[in-house]
């Protein structure tokens, strides 16, 4: 008797533990179209995205300089998108292994981008940290609309390969290495 209460208290405590994650993913809100959010030095905040489960996904963010950027202008390169967050444990130990392939790749044919899925409200600690940890490319706030749009964030870390032509190539759910992670990105130099 002890051990089917053992399996039934594992099995409903890794039930409550998805159900929590799939939550937290989905339960952001779409910011109003005032644009509260306001990016910082750091950290960009998006503008626009495009529609949902496509291979070719698009989103545009701004940036504190009030410059705008989008993923179809980095068409011709392949893209990495990395989802993570200051309070994942995961993600803080594969930012320095992506810190090492974007200054390796960073040129051309390779941009590397963060996508933050802290709170909007925690936006200046996420700034912080990216400035404490020497993080060098470019991190955009999610405020739930990219998480959406590529369909596939169930868990982070969650790294996305987007080829050339903008489309999505691999889905990576979990800590990589560097080295596996350029086995994965050489394949579409």
């Amino acid at each position: 008797m002890n051990t089917r209460m053992t399996s039934l208290t594992i099995r409903i405590t890794v039930t409550i533990a998805a159900l929590t994650a799939i939550f937290f993913i989905y339960s952001y809100q779409t910011p109003a179209a005032d644009d509260s959010i306001s990016p910082t030095g750091n950290v960009a905040v998006i503008t626009e995205t495009g529609e949902s489960g496509k291979s070719n996904v698009d989103f545009s963010w701004k940036d504190a300089e009030g410059n705008t950027a989008s993923l179809n202008d980095l068409r011709g390169k392949v893209v990495l998108i990395n989802f993570w967050a200051t309070w994942c444990a995961p993600c803080r130990k594969e930012i320095p292994e992506l810190i090492e392939i974007n200054n390796e790749l960073n040129d051309d044919a390779f941009t590397l981008i963060g996508i933050s899925v802290d709170e909007a409200s925690d936006i200046n600690k996420v700034d912080m940290f990216i400035k404490e940890q020497n993080i060098n490319y470019v991190n955009v706030l999610d405020d739930g609309r990219l998480t959406r749009q590529f369909g596939s964030i169930r868990a982070i870390p969650t790294t996305i390969i987007i080829d050339k032509e903008g489309t999505v190539r691999e889905t990576i759910v979990g800590v990589r290495t560097k080295d596996q992670f350029m086995e994965i990105i050489k394949q579409y130099l």
